[in-house]
């Protein structure tokens, strides 16, 4: 006669919850005999073969309710079936892959901050080259912003002037601001509070450098990340400010 195990030595058995086992029955998923006397459940071999379907599929990401229809179809069926769990965990690859260039790109900015308060006024060139003026009433280039928060780039022409909001701009396109060959750029750290719409420290670079001898002319940025500190929110920026001699 066939050995048939209760509940509580399966799930020792095959290491998963009881009461697992009993929300499958529950689902139709498993369809048990009882012993007669106490009316307690039996696994046959059978049974827990069928428990290791259960399994491969759960873990294949599949819902109780689409284990129980894959455990019932054909084959033909269950290839179709395979085939678009196959492309939604795809598209979750890809979206994770998204997430994690995301996530390093972040980390390289806290990083770059870190190197422009221990390097600041090393000469460099702006990352981009052409800026156009960023368009408020334009979907298109509130979605850039939302998909790439370093899209968002500034200027001002002179250290008192007012904050251009703008982004990185096409070859084709009208631009307010264009990297001149043979510019030198001074690169700093920039603070931008929130509350009063404003760098604060612009005008103490201007005037640091200014003790290094360097006239100074426009300043362009690009947004790196907000954080807070003291209790106040800035927006930081990697700024680029003109300078000469």
């Amino acid at each position: 006669m066939e050995q048939r195990l209760q509940i509580g030595e399966v799930a020792d058995l095959l290491q998963i919850n009881s009461s697992k086992l009993r929300y499958w029955e529950q689902q139709g998923l498993l369809r048990l005999e009882r012993e007669t006397e106490n009316n307690y459940r039996q696994y046959s071999l059978q049974d827990l073969l069928r428990i290791t379907d259960i399994l491969f599929y759960r873990n294949l990401q599949f819902s109780t309710r689409e284990v129980r229809q894959l455990l019932e179809q054909s084959a033909g069926d269950m290839e179709r079936e395979l085939e678009q769990k196959q492309r939604e965990i795809e598209a979750q690859l890809l979206s994770l892959l998204h997430i994690k260039q995301e996530i390093m790109t972040r980390r390289d900015c806290l990083q770059e901050a870190v190197r422009l308060q221990q390097q600041p006024y090393r000469l460099g060139v702006p990352d981009f080259v052409r800026m156009r003026e960023f368009r408020e009433d334009h979907a298109a280039d509130w979605q850039l912003m939302l998909w790439n928060q370093n899209s968002s780039v500034t200027l001002q022409r002179w250290e008192d002037d007012e904050v251009l909001y703008g982004v990185p701009a096409e070859d084709d396109e009208t631009v307010i601001w264009q990297l001149q060959q043979g510019t030198q750029y001074a690169e700093v750290l920039l603070r931008y509070e929130t509350k009063k719409q404003q760098y604060i420290d612009i005008r103490q670079h201007c005037q640091a450098l200014r003790e290094m001898n360097w006239q100074v002319g426009q300043i362009v940025s690009r947004f790196l990340f907000s954080a807070n500190e003291d209790g106040i929110s800035y927006d930081f920026y990697k700024g680029w400010i003109e300078v000469w001699r």
